[in-house]
């Protein structure tokens, strides 16, 4: 059973990577500061959930 724990945090990534949470406000986000050069790099080098150190330039 200590294997099922691990369904339930892979399966909320999973929806706010995919279906939920992220999709519609990158959409949101591109509607408004789409073809910003600022904003392109801002989302090139910036992570989506995970923390993580940003990566350098596109």
């Amino acid at each position: 059973w200590q294997y099922a724990t691990l369904i339930s945090p892979v399966f909320v990534s999973f929806l706010l990577m995919k279906m939920s949470g992220v999709p519609l406000l990158e959409r949101k986000a591109d509607e408004r500061w789409g073809g910003q050069e600022d904003y392109e790099t801002y989302k090139a080098v910036t992570p989506v959930l995970i923390p993580r150190p940003p990566r350098t330039g596109k």
